[in-house]
């Protein structure tokens, strides 16, 4: 029997993929986006712009929705980057209980590595949680995500680190400035940079997804490579990659110019964390190490 995903934030970066993914697996997807006339339904795949539209239960929930983090954080876009996330987490909770017939059986909920506290101790999933922004946003997320446990819904959260791959996100933008021997180290350069390989994200998502019993999967997993680096050490290797120089520094207060407090609370964040339950499990990485990653994507 066909089994069906009901994914938001399916028409992003890792989105995308995911849909990808999970049409070549044989599930039927449906794929909720604030403008679905801008798509093209196919055989395995209906784009939606709301829950009460689906006509079938849903297996599996994947929640990727937000606010890119990668702006100026003032006021105004901290409260639309949380609205994004806990709000539209919630409101997604309360139109399932009213088709509570199609209510997802598991939830993949997605948070970041900003819940933990910053310093040069490894954090795992069973680490404190930090203070500011960040750690505030991920912590209501997490609770958002939890109603769903009201509608008989296993919930799992997904803590992201940096998502990298040539195709989106941090590591597309980054490219055009190192092939030009420009790329530079973010303030001091020493702090922790936690990150995972977009292979391996999507690979995990279908390790989650094969768990069939609700017992199966724990409350959190660290979706983080193996081996964090610090920032020195991740600009040398993409510099080494790509077979160019990076001499350059940019200051903290250029970035917080650029990003205000994103700069200190997202952006420079020294978090240093590690998979615990990937790695009990055993789970085989693709990419374990950044110039693993840059070898297999980068280099002729």
């Amino acid at each position: 029997m066909t089994q069906t995903l009901y994914i938001t934030g399916g028409t992003g970066f890792i989105g995308k993929s995911l849909v990808d993914r999970f049409t070549a697996m044989g599930w039927f997807v449906f794929v909720q986006t604030r403008s679905p006339q801008k798509y093209k339904d196919q055989k395995q795949l209906k784009y939606i712009a709301q829950a009460k539209e689906i006509d079938r239960k849903i297996d599996l929930l994947i929640n990727l929705a937000g606010k890119p983090l990668a702006t100026r954080w003032t006021e105004k876009t901290k409260l639309e980057i949380y609205q994004s996330r806990v709000d539209f987490t919630l409101q997604l909770a309360k139109e399932f209980s009213s088709i509570p017939e199609w209510a997802p059986s598991k939830l993949l909920s997605t948070s970041a590595i900003g819940y933990y506290a910053t310093g040069d101790k490894p954090r795992t999933e069973v680490s404190e949680e930090g203070v500011g922004f960040s750690a505030k946003l991920c912590k209501d997320w997490e609770q958002a995500a939890k109603s769903f446990q009201k509608l008989g819904c296993s919930v799992s959260i997904l803590r992201f680190g940096v998502v990298l791959d040539e195709s989106g996100g941090s590591l597309k933008a980054m490219l055009p400035s190192f092939k030009l021997g420009l790329g530079a180290r973010l303030g001091s350069g020493q702090q922790w940079f936690s990150w995972i390989s977009l292979a391996d994200l999507l690979s995990i998502y279908e390790f989650c997804a094969e768990q069939r019993e609700s017992t199966d999967l724990p409350e959190v997993i660290n979706a983080t490579a193996p081996k964090p680096v610090t920032n020195n050490e991740f600009t040398c290797q993409l510099a080494k990659a790509l077979k160019r120089p990076a001499f350059f520094r940019a200051p903290l207060f250029v970035l917080k110019a650029i990003l205000g407090e994103g700069a200190e609370d997202f952006l420079l964040a020294n978090l240093r964390v590690l998979p615990g339950y990937l790695v009990d499990r055993e789970f085989e990485f693709i990419d374990r190490e950044i110039d693993q990653l840059f070898r297999r994507t980068l280099t002729n």
